[in-house]
């Protein structure tokens, strides 16, 4: 039986259609399930500027780091949106 797998995602998407040429960055959840070609996965979402992909115990917890690593960009004035 299939399980969902979750990822706290962080991206550059700089010089991307409507981003900034600058660096500028966002984190996301992003969520699979266990019988996906995760490297089909992760290699279609370089294009977009993947930079790292942690797998987390939950949903929840993915949240919570996404979370934070949001506020810490836009504290720091590298947020994308």
């Amino acid at each position: 039986m299939a399980r969902k797998l979750y990822f706290a995602c962080n991206f550059d998407p700089s010089g991307l259609p409507g981003f900034p040429p600058d660096s500028c960055m966002f984190a996301t959840v992003i969520e699979y399930s266990s019988t996906v070609n995760l490297v089909d996965v992760f290699d279609h979402y370089r294009d977009k500027g993947l930079k790292t992909a942690n797998l987390m115990p939950s949903k929840k917890a993915a949240k919570e780091l996404c979370d934070a690593w949001n506020e810490t960009y836009k504290a720091n004035g590298t947020y994308a949106f």
